[in-house]
């Protein structure tokens, strides 16, 4: 069964990132235990309400899995959370995640809302400027929760998927949609047809695909 293997919060603040200053809540703590509301874990802040926060990005989550992979391409272990995270799950991949499925975590349900859209700053953080770019084309992007009903949160917490959709889309297909095969005309329809995408990426799908029609 998937677990929560880290629990992290973090404020806005001002940090000097690739030399330059930036205002920022990446950088996240671990904390053992939250709560969790309806837009995210108690004591957890967004610099940029546009791009991160609200319902449908309430709980950015990434896959412990793939850490290893990252200390490969690096050269050396990257600090956790590297990617500004709130939640570091085993056992639940992009690949076999779908939009729409719910999660039971204790007395808290949340649902898988859309992938996460990487922003520069896990690069800036991590001191690699093509990280972003790397995150897109491997597909290994983490995804973003809302809750359907609040409660505390454990690191340790078993992770149960409770109700799957029809439809099935996975985060990693719209990530391949998205960054890696951006024509795939019927691709792009069979995302389209399903009832679970968020008005963010449907609108983003039907310009790739008017692009596509010509």
């Amino acid at each position: 069964m998937a677990s929560i293997e880290g629990l992290y919060a973090g404020r806005v603040e001002s940090l000097e990132l690739g030399g330059e200053p930036s205002v920022t809540a990446i950088r996240k703590r671990p904390v053992t235990t939250a709560q969790v509301g309806a837009l995210g874990v108690e004591g957890d802040e967004q610099a940029d309400r546009n791009s991160h926060g609200g319902p449908d990005m309430a709980l950015c989550v990434y896959p412990a899995e793939h850490y290893p992979m990252w200390g490969r391409r690096f050269g050396r272990p990257l600090q956790v959370p590297a990617f500004g995270e709130n939640l570091r799950v085993a056992g639940r991949l992009e690949d076999d995640v779908a939009l729409g499925e719910v999660w039971l975590i204790g007395e808290v349900r949340l649902q898988v809302a859309q992938p996460r859209v990487p922003c520069r700053m896990p690069a800036t953080l991590n001191g690699e400027p093509r990280l972003t770019s790397w995150m897109c084309q491997s597909g290994a992007t983490g995804y973003l929760l809302r809750v359907l009903q609040g409660g505390a949160i454990a690191v340790g917490a078993a992770v149960e998927v409770v109700e799957r959709p029809a439809s099935r889309l996975t985060v990693a297909e719209l990530n391949r949609l998205r960054y890696v095969d951006t024509d795939d005309g019927p691709g792009l329809r069979r995302a389209l047809a399903a009832d679970t995408l968020t008005a963010t990426w449907r609108a983003r799908l039907e310009n790739q695909l008017a692009r596509v029609a010509g």
